[in-house]
């Protein structure tokens, strides 16, 4: 009772009217309180195995949620539109995943506009849009740009021509990414513009089956360059003339202070050169 009282810094009386008052509300005796001294029940000693057993849950808890408070744990969403998905930005997070192993980050595409109304209804932490995309209310910063380029065959006649027309491009047969893609949305939109029908011959789920199908001579497409090289065995990347075909792309989230520390982490990462992170 004294050492305890001691480590406790409070009196031996206090000590003891504790643990009777534990023993009132348990219904249960736990010390033996003899002439000798005092030595634990059975009971007791259960207690002090299950309370040790307590004790060490919460300061596992306690050490868990500081690695929450310091970023480097937790759930962060980003929301991307389709041509922001591109090998850097998967480099980039490969490599946080790697320096910060306990942060969990999930990707989704979806069309710009509605990345914005996703952040705005707390379903995305992040959002990686067009740098054209209206993004009132959000804090929003460009990020890196993105170029789109006509990908053909090395034996199509527009191979040679360098940069080419949109409307020349479409000319040939179209492999399309799906209806609900923004690139589709993209270009259905310019074909429109110049009064021309924007109809492909195939729509893909991918950049990768959208290449594998250029490939094969099944037409030709357009996409992100960073998708393309044209070491690539049968295909050649082609810039396009259009202004448009050159995007910004940007970074969007709510306030600093409505985000969590884990998404302020990846955050930073994102917008910092060096691979490296320090939460």
């Amino acid at each position: 009772m004294a050492r305890a009282a001691e480590r406790e810094h409070i009196t031996p009386s206090s000590v003891s009217r504790r643990i009777t008052a534990l023993e009132a509300h348990l219904g249960i005796r736990l010390l033996e309180r003899t002439d000798r001294g005092v030595r634990p029940t059975a009971a007791g000693i259960d207690f002090h195995i299950c309370a040790q057993e307590i004790l060490s849950t919460i300061e596992r808890t306690a050490r868990k949620f500081d690695t929450f408070r310091n970023g480097a744990a937790g759930l962060v969403r980003i929301h991307a539109h389709t041509t922001a998905i591109n090998p850097y930005l998967i480099t980039k997070l490969r490599s946080f995943n790697h320096a910060a192993p306990n942060v969990d980050v999930i990707i989704e595409e979806r069309m710009s506009a509605e990345i914005i109304e996703d952040i705005h209804s707390v379903k995305a932490d992040i959002g990686i849009v067009s740098g054209t995309t209206d993004a009132s209310g959000l804090t929003s910063h460009a990020w890196v740009s993105d170029e789109l380029v006509a990908v053909l065959p090395r034996s199509s006649p527009l191979a040679s021509v360098s940069p080419v027309s949109f409307l020349n491009v479409i000319d040939y047969p179209f492999i399309a990414m799906q209806r609900s893609s923004a690139l589709y949305s993209l270009f259905e939109n310019a074909a429109r513009e110049q009064h021309r029908q924007f109809l492909p011959c195939a729509y893909m789920a991918s950049f990768e089956s959208v290449v594998v199908l250029v490939e094969a001579g099944s037409g030709v497409s357009i996409l992100p360059k960073a998708y393309v090289t044209n070491s690539t065995r049968s295909i050649i990347s082609v810039p396009l003339s259009e202004p448009w075909a050159k995007r910004q792309t940007s970074r969007c989230y709510r306030s600093t202070s409505l985000l969590s520390p884990t998404a302020m982490t990846v955050l930073d990462f994102l917008r910092r050169p060096e691979e490296s992170i320090n939460p």
